[in-house]
C-alpha cells in the first residue's frame, strides 16, 4: 500500500488543528445529557429520600434557572 493511498482518520485532523478538545467535549456532553434524560437516572434519583427529579438533562438559560416561581 502506498503512502498516498492511506487516509487520515477524521479525529487526527481535529487533534492536529487543536479542535480535539471541542469535539471530544461535545461528545461527552451528549452522553451525559442522554444519561440525565434516561428513565434509569430518574428512578435512581427518585429512590433517594429528599430528592426529586425535575427537568433532568434539560438545557436552560441563566434567566430560566434563576427565574422566581410565581
Amino acid at each position: 500500500m502506498s503512502r498516498s493511498s492511506i487516509r487520515t482518520p477524521p479525529w487526527r485532523a481535529y487533534v492536529t488543528s487543536d479542535m480535539a478538545d471541542v469535539a471530544f467535549g461535545m461528545e461527552a456532553v451528549r452522553r451525559i445529557l442522554k444519561i440525565l434524560q434516561g428513565q434509569e437516572f430518574y428512578e435512581a434519583i427518585s429512590r433517594i429520600p429528599g430528592y426529586r427529579v425535575k427537568d433532568a438533562g434539560v438545557i436552560k438559560t441563566i434567566g430560566e434557572v434563576f427565574r422566581r416561581s410565581e
